[in-house]
C-alpha cells in the first residue's frame, strides 16, 4: 500500500513587481530586485512572522514565500500594512529607476515540501490570482503602492472573524486565468476603498450567498469593479421632476416595463405592485418607451411610473427580493432612492441606493436576456450602475395654442363631427398637457368612460399629445390620457373611448 506524501496546511505570500520587463538596464533590475527583498524582509519583522523560519523562492521578478505554521492573522491584519510602508520608504529615498509598486497575493493551502522546495494546488491558485486581469487593473488605478488580494478561503476564515479588519475594505473579483475560475477578494492597503456597505456587517453566509450570486452573474469580471469604487461622488443634483431612461450599465436595459406604452396584461406588474424589471430600451432616444418619472424628494428622490401616476418604485428589504410599484407615499423611506454620482463618466452615472434598506439596485443574472432586478449591498460594479438619461416628455413638441382644430382618425379618414379647441393646461413631467373642449366649453374627460363634462381642471380631464411622424403630407399624434398615460383616445362606434395604447391607426389623430 502506498503512502500520500506528507502535506501541511502554510500560509503562501506571493509579490510580482509591476511591469518589471520595463526595466530594461541589467543594473537597474538588480537594484529593484534587491529592493523587494529589503522591503519584504522588513515587513515581515514589522509583522512579527520569523523570516528565516520561511521558506523562500525567487521567481525573477517576484518572490514566493511560504510561511512557518503559526496563526495567519497577522499576513492580513499588519504584514500588507508594513509592505506599503516599507515600499513607500524604498520608493522616497531611492532613484526613480530603482521604484517600483507590487501586486501581493495571499492565501493558504496544503504543500508538500522536499529538498529542494515545495509544491501543491494552492501554489498554482496564488500564481493564478496575482495573474488576474482585474488585480493589474486595480494597482494601474490606485495612486499607492500596492494591490493585495486574497483568496476566497483566507477572506471567509481570516478577514471576516478579524476583529482589526472591516470585510467591507474589500472588492470582489472574478479570477479567469487558464484553468482557474475563482473569486479573489482586492484591497488597497495604502489607498482603501470606500466602505460602501451598511454599517452592519454581513454574516459570512449572507456574505457568501452575495459573492456566489455575483459570481455566477459574473458581475466580477471587469476591469471597472476594483476602480468605480473609488469615485462615487455626491447626489445627483435635485431639479423639478423629469422623465427619464433609467439604463443599468452593464445588461443596457431600463428600468419599468414599456414606459409609456400599455401592458396587453392587465395582472402587469405596475398595475398590481408584483415585482418591478428592466426591459430593453426603446430605441431611438426620441422614442419615449421605456421610461420612468423622477421626483425630486430631498435628500433623494422618488422614481414614479410614467404609466400611472400613483405608483412609484418601492423596496421590501428583503434580499433579492424584486422591487415593487406601490401607491406613491413620499414619507415612506422605502420609496426613496439616493441618486450617488460615479464620477469620471461622460455621462450622468449614478449608483441607486434605498434610504431605508441602504441596498442598491442592481441586475444579477447569469442569463443576458433576464429581466430581473435585485437589491444587494452596494459593490462598485458596472451591474450597480446605472445611466440617467432625460427625456423631454412626450407633449413637449405639442403645446396646444388654442386654435379651433377638426380631429381627423388615420384608420377611418373621418372627422369628428364638432371642432374642437386644445388648449394648454399645464406643464408636467411629461411636457404639455391639453384640455380638449367643445364649442359649448365643455371639456372631454377619459374616467370612468370618455363624454363631454364641465371643466373641473383635473388630471382625468387632461390630455397629452404624443408626435408620431408624418405620413400622407400630415401629421399624425396620439392622445393620452393624462391621468393614465397607458390609455389613448380611440373612436368607437358613434362615440370616443379610451384603450390600451398601441400602433393602431385607429389610435393615430390628425390635429387638423
Amino acid at each position: 500500500m502506498s503512502i500520500s506524501p506528507v502535506a501541511v496546511h502554510r500560509t503562501i505570500v506571493y509579490v510580482d513587481i509591476e511591469k518589471f520587463g520595463a526595466v530594461s538596464a541589467w543594473a537597474d533590475q538588480l537594484a529593484v530586485r534587491d529592493g523587494l527583498l529589503t522591503v519584504m524582509k522588513q515587513a515581515f519583522r514589522a509583522a512579527g512572522i520569523s523570516w528565516t523560519d520561511c521558506r523562500v523562492e525567487d521567481r525573477g521578478d517576484g518572490l514566493l514565500i511560504v510561511g512557518p505554521g503559526e496563526p495567519k492573522a497577522p499576513y492580513v491584519e499588519v504584514l500588507p500594512t508594513a509592505v506599503a510602508r516599507a515600499l513607500g520608504t524604498h520608493n522616497a529615498t531611492s532613484a526613480e529607476k530603482s521604484r517600483f509598486r507590487l501586486r501581493m497575493v495571499v492565501h493558504a493551502g496544503e504543500l508538500s515540501f522536499d529538498s529542494t522546495g515545495f509544491t501543491g494546488n494552492a501554489v498554482v491558485r496564488a500564481a493564478r490570482l496575482l495573474d488576474a486581469p482585474p488585480v493589474k487593473a486595480a494597482l494601474a488605478a490606485s495612486p499607492g503602492v500596492l494591490v493585495l488580494v486574497i483568496s476566497q478561503w483566507f477572506h471567509d476564515e481570516i478577514v471576516s472573524q478579524s476583529a482589526a479588519l472591516d470585510p467591507r475594505r474589500y472588492r470582489p473579483v472574478a479570477v479567469r486565468v487558464k484553468e482557474t475560475v475563482t473569486t479573489g477578494w482586492v484591497s488597497l492597503p495604502d489607498n482603501p476603498y470606500p466602505l460602501l456597505e451598511p454599517a452592519t456587517r454581513r454574516s459570512p453566509v449572507a456574505a457568501l450567498a452575495v459573492a456566489a450570486l455575483l459570481l455566477a452573474a459574473g458581475l466580477t469580471g471587469d476591469a471597472r469593479t476594483v476602480t468605480t469604487g473609488r469615485v462615487v461622488g455626491g447626489d445627483y443634483p435635485v431639479r423639478s421632476e423629469f422623465v427619464a431612461k433609467v439604463v443599468n450599465q452593464r445588461s443596457h436595459k431600463c428600468i419599468a416595463r414599456n414606459g409609456i406604452y400599455s401592458q396587453t396584461n392587465e395582472s402587469d406588474a405596475e398595475y398590481v405592485g408584483a415585482g418591478v424589471y428592466q426591459w430593453d430600451c426603446a430605441e431611438p432616444d426620441s422614442d419615449p418607451g421605456h421610461t420612468v418619472v423622477l421626483v425630486p424628494q430631498p435628500p433623494g428622490w422618488m422614481i414614479r411610473s410614467s404609466i400611472k401616476s400613483g405608483l412609484c418604485l418601492a423596496t421590501d428589504g428583503a434580499p433579492g427580493q424584486h422591487q415593487r410599484f406601490q401607491t406613491c407615499k413620499p414619507q415612506d423611506s422605502r420609496q426613496r432612492w439616493r441618486l450617488r454620482r460615479v464620477l469620471g463618466h461622460v455621462r450622468d452615472v449614478v449608483v441607486v441606493e434605498n434610504e431605508n434598506t441602504k441596498r442598491c439596485l442592481a441586475f444579477a443574472d447569469p442569463d443576458p436576456k433576464s429581466i430581473t432586478l435585485v437589491q444587494a449591498p452596494c459593490l462598485p460594479e458596472k451591474a450597480f450602475e446605472w445611466e440617467i438619461r432625460p427625456y423631454p416628455g412626450i407633449g413637449e413638441q405639442s403645446c396646444a395654442d388654442r386654435s379651433r382644430r377638426r380631429l381627423r382618425n388615420h384608420e377611418s379618414g373621418d372627422y369628428l363631427p364638432l371642432e374642437v379647441t386644445l388648449s394648454a393646461a399645464q406643464r408636467s413631467a411629461h411636457g404639455c398637457t391639453n384640455v380638449v373642449t367643445d364649442p359649448s366649453g365643455r371639456c372631454l374627460g377619459s374616467a370612468p368612460q370618455v363624454r363631454w363634462l364641465a371643466c373641473t381642471g383635473l388630471p382625468d380631464q387632461q390630455w397629452v399629445v404624443e408626435p408620431l411622424g408624418e405620413e400622407g403630407g400630415l401629421l399624425w399624434s396620439r392622445i393620452h390620457s393624462a391621468a393614465d398615460l397607458s390609455r389613448c383616445l380611440q373612436p368607437a362606434s358613434a362615440s370616443l373611448t379610451v384603450q390600451r395604447c398601441g400602433t393602431s391607426w385607429l389610435q393615430q389623430w390628425n390635429l387638423g
